[in-house]
């Protein structure tokens, strides 16, 4: 959205955005807008960590850098948050790797980002992505209590999607 919004109404970026459900911002004026989404960029986290009952679940949107949590603690390269925000080397790896690297340093990760037809859990990730904002995708929701029963490493939580 900020790459389309900062490239213009006549940009490939902005094309693909308006393609993918970003139609609703052009009810606003669109410098307005990205002026507005800088700052709330600034003001909310870009991974946040659960605890729940002896375990840290993390949640982000796409990729953790470096499968390391911890390195979302200190201030990331441009190259880390564009990974965080848009990456897709990592589950791509996963659907076709029989060994998928885990996140370090945290128990489990939520993601999204990468729409599939079902949930998907690779060594600590789950990704729950079933393209609710497509017209023939569906909402996928963790349940993270369901983690705490039998607590080991393939534990999948039990996921909720709405008829």
């Amino acid at each position: 959205m900020l790459d389309a919004l900062s490239k213009g109404l006549g940009s490939s970026e902005f094309q693909f955005w308006m393609q993918n459900g970003g139609e609703w911002a052009l009810e606003y004026d669109l410098d307005e807008l990205y002026r507005e989404i800088i700052k709330l960029e600034k003001s909310i986290p870009l991974a946040i960590e659960i605890p729940l009952g002896g375990i840290n679940v993390g949640v982000i949107h796409a990729e953790v850098p470096g499968h390391q949590w911890q390195s979302l603690a200190r201030e990331l390269t441009d190259s880390d948050f564009r990974r965080a925000i848009w990456g897709r080397s990592t589950i791509l790896s996963a659907l076709y790797d029989a060994a998928p690297l885990e996140v370090a340093g945290i128990d489990y990760v939520v993601l999204g980002h990468t729409p599939l037809k079902e949930p998907f859990q690779a060594a600590n990730r789950i990704y729950i992505d079933t393209g609710a904002g497509h017209s023939n995708g569906d909402l996928t929701v963790a349940m993270l209590e369901s983690l705490l029963q039998n607590n080991c490493p393939n534990n999948t939580p039990e996921l909720f999607r709405p008829d």
